[in-house]
């Protein structure tokens, strides 16, 4: 059955000094290297982190717009897929709001303007392959709720109009285990789980967001996650990514990797096995 590396990154936005995305960025390009991942959800994508992964992620084509204007403005959510596996069928972005089609402002009481960008892939030899990407609210715990319910009803649309496809969501939820969000997300009627639960093996099941190493990760758990479809995917291995290239970290949040196993090949496009 064919199998699918995926991984989770809030970037930080491009700041200066010694966290500066000039000197962060090359330590991301690193990650990749080593971990390989067939598609990527990013967080904190601000336009200057954009142009920077789409200059230098080789072999990569990213989807997502920035939420301030629907094209190049504010922070993207993007997901980055492998050119060499995928070819996107369908893909959009929509704003965590009442109005999720069209350019919104901050919603339910939330901080900031939220967004969640999918991608429907093609995999060249296993059918479809969904991806989902978002950064819930880090202020309001309606937002993040209400938003959290959108992203599983869009998935739901598209399952319904795709078939069962294998399908994950990625992202920083701003909220740890204990959180409301995370209880929506994992909710014995939601069509995800947390991969971290499901994994035939663990590394380093801690906190994902140690703030330059100023939190003590090993008495918090995750507020980045990777939802699976369990119906559809195994999950073979997940991770915290707690590498340090250079000595120094990619972002203030650690990475989440998962190796996860499609319980039968993807559904063709045409919605056939």
């Amino acid at each position: 059955m064919p199998a699918y590396r995926v991984m989770s990154q809030n970037l930080r936005y491009d700041t200066s000094g010694v966290n500066a995305l000039e000197i962060r960025g090359p330590r991301l390009s690193w990650l990749l290297d080593k971990y390989r991942p067939d598609t990527i959800g990013f967080q904190e994508a601000t336009p200057q982190w954009m142009g920077w992964l789409r200059g230098n992620l080789a072999g990569y084509i990213g989807v997502g717009v920035g939420r301030d204007n629907g094209r190049d403005k504010g922070e993207f959510s993007p997901v980055f897929y492998r050119a060499d596996r995928f070819s996107l069928k369908d893909g959009g972005t929509f704003w965590l709001s009442e109005t999720p089609d069209r350019v919104s402002g901050p919603a339910w009481s939330a901080a900031c303007t939220r967004i969640c960008t999918w991608a429907l892939l093609e995999d060249k030899q296993a059918g479809l392959f969904l991806h989902m990407n978002t950064h819930t609210d880090h202020v309001s715990v309606e937002a993040s709720c209400r938003g959290a319910s959108l992203i599983l009803s869009r998935l739901a649309a598209l399952r319904e109009k795709y078939g069962p496809i294998p399908a994950v969501v990625t992202g920083d939820f701003n909220g740890e285990e204990h959180s409301s969000v995370y209880a929506v997300m994992t909710d014995p009627a939601s069509p995800v789980a947390d991969s971290k639960y499901l994994a035939a093996r663990q590394v380093n099941a801690c906190g994902s967001f140690h703030n330059f190493l100023k939190v003590d990760v090993s008495k918090h758990t995750p507020i980045d996650y990777c939802f699976v479809t369990p119906d559809t995917l195994d999950v073979r291995s997940y991770e915290v990514v707690t590498e340090n290239p250079g000595g120094g970290y990619v972002s203030d949040h650690y990475a989440i990797f998962a190796l996860l196993e499609a319980k039968q090949a993807g559904l063709a496009p045409g919605g056939q096995i």
